[in-house]
């Protein structure tokens, strides 16, 4: 049964969850969970010719987000939904210390159409959500994508068990971190089970390969 997170919590203390999401993105930098979507803006960029519409689902703190734009090295209009205010807040604050023009809109990802884009991505959501949550956000992603949908999320294996147990407290104080991170590492889902749950949310020909460190990366493009 899939365990609830602490930071999946509206009620956490706002400086616990600030913590935690701090927390967070140092263990995304050193472990490149944004080098996947980096590698999928310069691909949309070159497929389109013109700056990329991103839309980043569930994007929390934007760490992920601001460190692909970065990277890629193209010109993009970003767009970061969040059902967290205070991760909004963050993100936003993360992105004009970049440089970076964010557009944020507060919605529930597992509720109703999701903002329009060219690039529909969401990184490392996926494994809070059951099933037909998952499927059904695929889904929704496929529908709000003018060009094509990109998710980065955990990969179950023994070895990233062992991970979220012992990096987490090396890189962080945060508590709500230390114990997130074994959640996470206990719910996430196989490549195989990704790429059925893309089947099943019509993500015909999506590609899931699998990123260090136990991680896993699903690209999918509307037919030409």
């Amino acid at each position: 049964m899939l365990e609830p997170e602490i930071m999946d919590d509206p009620g956490l203390d706002p400086g616990l969850h600030r913590a935690a999401l701090a927390g967070l993105a140092r263990i995304n930098a050193l472990s490149f969970a944004w080098m996947g979507l980096a590698r999928e803006l310069r691909a949309v960029h070159y497929r389109l010719g013109r700056s990329v519409r991103l839309v980043d689902v569930a994007g929390g703190g934007g760490d992920v987000l601001t460190r692909a734009i970065v990277a890629s090295g193209v010109p993009v209009q970003p767009l970061l939904a969040d059902v967290s205010e205070l991760a909004i807040e963050v993100a936003s604050d993360r992105a004009r210390r970049r440089g970076i023009a964010l557009d944020v809109v507060r919605c529930d990802a597992l509720a109703g159409a999701l903002p329009p884009g060219d690039l529909v991505a969401c990184s490392l959501f996926l494994h809070h959500l059951d099933w037909d949550q998952a499927t059904g956000l695929l889904g929704r992603m496929r529908a709000a994508a003018g060009v094509g949908v990109f998710v980065n999320d955990l990969r179950w294996s023994r070895l990233g068990t062992v991970l979220a147990r012992v990096v987490p407290r090396l890189i962080t104080r945060s508590a709500v971190v230390h114990t997130d991170a074994l959640l996470s590492a206990k719910a996430a889902w196989t490549d195989e089970e990704l790429a059925s749950m893309a089947d099943s949310a019509g993500l015909v020909g999506a590609v899931v390969r699998r990123a260090f460190p136990s991680r896993m990366e699903l690209t999918w493009s509307h037919p030409a």
